[in-house]
């Protein structure tokens, strides 16, 4: 077994080699039709190749700028056609594209070169897929195509004349059919044999496809074998010997002897009188008379030339006799000999019966089914993001689809789904086995509408409203820290946004605003004025509000990053004081720039404080 292994393993290294060396085809410029309308050369099937030998064929598409669709009854103009993918080739094929996209505007051809060294003899279908941007009365629409073209690989016919094997190679469960090379046609003399190396034997002609497996995961072979009786030839006689005769030449001379035969019409079929033998026995002749027409007779005689008389037969030395020796078709195949005795005549006769016996043997290699590959990861997905990303298990080779549909350039582990619907992954190990995953439907959850923001009364405010979605504020790109609801409290000046997310998890973000001159001039001239003393300040300060307004007064201090870092109410009584002024401690805070915002009902002021 590690042996077969080492073999496979080579011819997958040579595969990979020649596949390196594909290289690129010529479009053929001769590929057209007329009327244009958009072609392939060769257009239904490719040169037949052989198991085990390298293979290399050339395709052409031709894609005319402009032709009449007689479906539709309209001009079509093509403007791009994308060779996606091309699939359904045997294991061990790879190919390139030449061009990869065409613009028939500017190039209305391209060449596919399919090149490799096939391991599993079958029919193929080599399938290539399109994607065609094309236009008539102005409306534009994409379609994908697939372009089936057959492929046969023969068996490879070395080392075996027997039989011949359909899917000699291929993954479990191999359904191998068998054919004798020497069909009886429904003539009788044909016997078979067959050993299916599965340990099942069966004496029939024609037997049904066999169904091999490769069992706990692991190459396997199998051994069959086949052997051909045909016994159609039929009886030859070869030699006759005669070793005693009852006739003489008178007056006692030896007899001139010569050999006649009839066949069971009574017809003379052979006949030595031309030729005579003289002398004592043993007399012996050779021939290859084939004996069709049973029984046959054999006579001896003695030729007296009419001077002495008529010829004499040497069964019983009289004139005119008919006596002779019947021959015994033989039960036995091959070379027999037998006597045969009638009155004086002793002779032996050698009869072949020959039976050609073929037989051959052949080796089945089954190859195991990758595991069913296990899809996980995301299911789901929101807009502008990189889509849904569906894992699947490890395995050797990987091919995604989409509804049946082929994703191109999709042969990794990982992929990301960015249209919903149904997807499968279709994996393929070392072997050029594949096996497909469960279907996974993948959903594109909706984005939030996206928010309309605006700047009043000292606020940027959006008109989306939470709780329906959730809320966050961003200042220079950055997300604004607190600042998650309806309205943003701008302390910097700069570029505000806000991002929205549904309940899906999905994203929308609003326009960009500009916000200058904040805390300036917000609040009424006639409402409060605000200070900050000492400023620079460290460990205390005071803040005095100035003014006759009354009420509360918020005071919230912030760091360069918008994160709250101090908080303080105030309260001013309109008619008691004229200034208020109060202590903030300040000792926590590091040493940097903060924003102090004062804000008064739905006013607001914004001092720089600093801190040393």
């Amino acid at each position: 077994m590690k042996k077969i292994y080492l073999v496979l393993a080579t011819l997958i290294g040579i595969s990979l080699q020649v596949n390196a060396q594909c290289g690129l085809a010529t479009p053929d410029q001769s590929c057209t039709v007329s009327p244009a309308y958009p072609k392939t050369c060769p257009d239904d099937n490719l040169p037949d190749g052989i198991a085990g030998q390298p293979y290399t064929a050339d395709i052409t598409m031709w894609f005319p700028n402009v032709f009449f669709e007689p479906s539709a009854g309209l001009d079509v103009t093509m403007n791009t056609v994308t060779i996606n993918a091309v699939s359904g080739m045997p294991f061990g094929f790879t190919y390139t594209a030449n061009p990869s996209t065409v613009t028939p505007s500017q190039n209305e051809f391209a060449a596919i070169r399919i090149c490799g060294t096939p391991f599993n003899a079958g029919d193929y279908t080599v399938t290539i897929s399109i994607t065609v941007q094309a236009s008539a009365f102005g409306i534009s629409q994409t379609v994908n195509q697939n372009i089936p073209i057959a492929l046969r690989i023969n068996p490879s016919t070395a080392g075996n004349v027997a039989f011949t094997i359909n899917n000699p190679s291929g993954c479990t469960p191999l359904p191998s059919a068998f054919t004798t090379n020497f069909p009886s046609n429904g003539n009788p003399g044909y016997s078979y044999f067959w050993d299916l190396g599965n340990g099942f034997s069966t004496l029939q002609e024609t037997i049904p496809p066999v169904d091999y497996t490769a069992p706990n995961g692991n190459d396997t072979f199998y051994v069959i074998e086949h052997s051909v009786s045909i016994d159609t030839i039929g009886f030859y006689l070869e030699a006759v010997q005669v070793t005693n005769v009852s006739c003489t030449d008178n007056p006692g001379n030896n007899p001139d002897a010569y050999l006649r035969i009839f066949d069971g019409l009574g017809q003379e079929v052979f006949n030595t009188s031309s030729s005579t033998i003289q002398g004592n026995p043993p007399f012996n002749w050779t021939m290859n008379l084939q004996l069709t027409q049973p029984p046959y007779k054999i006579q001896v005689w003695d030729q007296d030339g009419g001077l002495l008389g008529a010829d004499d037969n040497c069964a019983d030395n009289a004139e005119g006799s008919n006596a002779g020796i019947t021959l015994v078709l033989p039960t036995t195949n091959g070379v027999s000999t037998q006597i045969g005795t009638v009155g004086g005549l002793i002779l032996n006769y050698t009869i072949n019966h020959p039976v050609i016996e073929i037989s051959g043997s052949d080796t089945i290699f089954v190859y195991p089914n990758p595991v069913a590959p296990v899809m996980t990861g995301d299911v789901s997905f929101c807009p502008g993001t990189n889509g849904a990303q569906l894992i699947s298990t490890p395995e050797y080779q990987y091919q995604w689809y989409r509804a049946d549909t082929i994703q191109p350039n999709a042969t990794q582990q990982v992929f990301y789904a960015t249209l919903p619907g149904n997807y499968v992954v279709q994996v393929t190990n070392q072997f050029g086995c594949s096996t497909s995953s469960d279907t996974t439907y993948v959903t594109q959850y909706p984005a939030p509408q996206q928010p309309a923001i605006f700047y009043a009364g000292g606020l940027v405010q959006t008109d989306l409203t939470t709780p329906a979605f959730q809320l966050q504020w961003f200042y220079e790109g950055f997300a604004f820290a607190g600042q998650t609801g309806q309205t943003c409290v701008p302390i910097f000046d700069g570029s505000y946004f806000v991002r929205a997310e549904n309940s899906f998890g999905c994203y929308s973000y609003s326009d960009t605003i500009e916000v200058t001159k904040v805390g300036v001039n917000e609040l009424a001239t006639n409402a409060l004025d605000f200070t900050i003393m000492p400023n620079p300040a460290t460990g205390n300060a005071t803040v005095f509000v100035d003014g006759t307004a009354t009420g509360p007064v918020n005071l919230t201090i912030y760091n360069v990053m918008g994160s709250v870092v101090s908080q303080k109410q105030l309260n001013v009584t309109k008619g008691v004081v004229s200034k208020h002024a109060e202590t903030i401690d300040i000792s926590n805070l590091a040493q940097g720039i903060y924003n102090a915002t004062f804000r008064f009902g739905n006013q607001q002021k914004v001092l720089k404080l600093f801190v040393y």
